[in-house]
């Protein structure tokens, strides 16, 4: 009898530890799966709040591999973003520099290695991978991916001028192609002297945002009644991401108002992933009692510490009425 009672003891014990066991597999496949999203729930994981996200909406590729360019820099021009379609400024003979992020959601794990080609040449070059990304992991909810960030540096002294494409590619151990990093990247290899010196934007007119690029075909009526005219935006020198001491507001090309520099524009700061251009709005007002009516340029320039001043690239066209 004792020992039907400890056979039948033993059997329980048995059975408990098989489903103790059972619920430890299901929770460490639960684990390694968690970051694992459906293309659904990925895409809402990386759906930006606002505007100003830091990076782009990421790639879903049929491979299983989920990556983003994020921005491109070259030489002393700040970044800017990598997006579909659109072709990146570079100076000639400088390296661009490719950030962005790539997983493999279906071995769960980071690439050991990401290579670029640049149509027109042979060469292919290294990226230097296995950076930290923990805003990638946060939102893809997976620590696996804390460390799929990628910098892709392209020499383009060899480079002849004009546009390329950037193909780039996740790597397996052997240098088998794991998966396409597509869209391709376009860039525009031009001479230092074609590039302008200054990025900048008058984007609002008495207190109206207003395209930035209204031409002469299409202009922005102001009235008169209004006896002034406030004029707002942003600018910057490139080289060197250089912060103006003053900008001077031009109607017509004449000094018309000194304007009030260094106010606040977080959405270019992040627009151009550099901190320091959170300072870089202007704002100054205009009298328009001695303005004639009919159509009118408004432009700025900026004023550097050194004395020196550089005209603004951006011009407004105006209608007084």
């Amino acid at each position: 009898m004792v020992n039907g009672k400890l056979v039948e003891q033993s059997r329980w014990v048995l059975q408990a530890l098989w489903v103790i066991a059972a619920a430890l597999m299901v929770m460490i496949l639960m684990v390694r799966t968690r970051g694992i999203l459906s293309e659904p729930q990925f895409l809402q994981a990386f759906t930006p709040a606002d505007a100003s996200a830091a990076f782009a909406l990421p790639v879903l590729s049929s491979a299983g591999t989920l990556h983003s360019f994020d921005v491109a820099a070259s030489g002393d021009r700040p970044p800017v973003p990598i997006r579909p379609g659109a072709s990146i400024p570079v100076v000639a003979g400088t390296t661009v520099t490719i950030t962005g992020w790539a997983f493999d959601a279906a071995a769960n794990a980071d690439y050991s290695a990401i290579g670029g080609r640049v149509s027109g040449s042979p060469q292919v070059y290294s990226a230097l991978v296995r950076l930290a990304r923990p805003d990638v992991a946060a939102a893809l909810h997976n620590t696996a991916a804390l460390d799929s960030g990628f910098t892709l540096s392209i020499d383009t002294s060899h480079l002849p001028r004009g546009r390329h494409e950037v193909a780039v590619h996740a790597l397996r151990p052997g240098g088998r192609t794991a998966a396409d990093l597509a869209p391709a990247i376009a860039i525009d290899i031009t001479s230092p002297s074609a590039l302008r010196q200054n990025t900048d934007a008058i984007d609002s007119v008495n207190g109206v945002v207003v395209d930035a690029g209204a031409s002469a075909a299409a202009p922005v009526t102001v009235l008169r009644s209004y006896r002034r005219l406030s004029v707002s935006g942003w600018g910057f020198v490139t080289s060197g991401t250089r912060l103006p001491s003053g900008v001077t507001i031009l109607v017509d090309g004449n000094p018309a108002a000194a304007a009030r520099y260094g106010l606040s524009r977080t959405d270019v700061a992040h627009k151009f992933h550099d901190v320091r251009l959170t300072r870089s709005g202007f704002e100054g007002t205009i009298p328009t009692d001695s303005l004639p009516a009919g159509a009118h340029e408004i432009q700025f320039q900026l004023s550097l510490s050194d004395g020196t001043t550089v005209p603004a690239a951006s011009t407004l066209h105006i209608v007084l009425i």
